[in-house]
């Protein structure tokens, strides 16, 4: 149904003026509500508009209008008397016409970075992260370690948890924990020994590498002693005779030569697990406790 809103004359231009600025807001106002396209997290919605429609129409007026007729009494045989007429007149009307639009909005939960996105990509939470948390889904807060629930407000107890590197006593404080503040009777500290043990540590780390990369070197030996030897064996004895050079003695291989050297690959395996059970033994010693 249409409603006539505005009404004016042909010559007449402020109705001509306020159908350009209601255009134009309707026209602002789609551009900041209204997405173009659908996109990720963009939730279609229909929606009722009334948009505005510039109208002709006629229509009629009565006036007085003068006009002449015959009458004896004049000495001209004409008398002027008064009509009623329907004077036609042409004006422009501005009505509005309810339309159905497709309205694309961020789905709830999500917002846009930035107006030029035609997606939802920036969750949002109804109530701000606190304690360094960030959004990262719909009413979902990423904590840091040493906090959690909804909103980043409640302290993890690392002591409870376990996500902490005491051994023995450890005290919970609001947003973290307190190392070791007393050890057990039964253990001591090694605080002033700390600096000493990592550096023996790392000597132990440097030693064993070098140990293993000797039973490498062993390893890679003893196969091309033992591809040599195969080799040897295929080859006729009096061809091999002429081949070797007469100021050179040829180094028998032997099964008991093999053996002595995987015996020596074997000590070296027993030396990384000793030296991996001297850098376990970096923890709290035990001591007696007093009686």
């Amino acid at each position: 149904m249409f409603t006539p809103l505005l009404s004016s004359s042909l010559t007449q231009r402020p109705a001509l003026q306020f159908l350009c600025i209601v255009m134009f807001l309707t026209a602002y106002i789609d551009a900041q509500i209204q997405f173009h396209r659908p996109g990720r997290h963009v939730c279609q919605k229909q929606r009722v508009v009334q948009s505005p429609i510039r109208e002709q129409e006629t229509i009629s007026h009565p006036i007085y209008q003068r006009v002449m007729r015959p009458c004896r009494s004049s000495v001209t045989g004409y008398c002027s008397t008064l009509k009623v007429v329907q004077q036609k007149i042409v004006r422009y009307v501005i009505r509005f016409q309810a339309e159905h639009q497709v309205m694309y909005t961020c789905c709830p939960g999500w917002s846009q970075h930035s107006q030029r996105e035609n997606a939802c990509l920036k969750p949002v939470c109804s109530n701000p992260c606190q304690n360094g948390g960030e959004c990262g889904a719909p009413n979902k807060c990423i904590c840091p370690k040493q906090w959690t629930d909804k909103f980043c407000q409640t302290d993890v107890n690392e002591c409870i948890s376990g996500q902490h590197k005491c051994q023995h006593n450890c005290v919970n404080t609001y947003g973290s924990y307190k190392l070791c503040l007393m050890c057990s009777r039964e253990y001591k500290q090694m605080q002033d020994d700390y600096k000493q043990l990592s550096g023996r540590v790392v000597v132990l780390e440097k030693e064993k590498t070098e140990v293993h990369n000797s039973v490498s070197e062993l390893y890679q030996n003893l196969n091309q002693c033992m591809k040599q030897k195969h080799q040897e064996r295929k080859k006729p004895a009096e061809t091999e005779k002429e081949k070797i050079p007469v100021d050179w003695e040829p180094v028998e291989i032997t099964d008991k030569s093999l053996k002595s050297v995987e015996r020596m690959i074997r000590s070296m395996r027993e030396q990384i697990g000793l030296l991996e059970e001297r850098i376990e033994e970096c923890v709290p010693q035990e001591v007696e406790s007093s009686t």
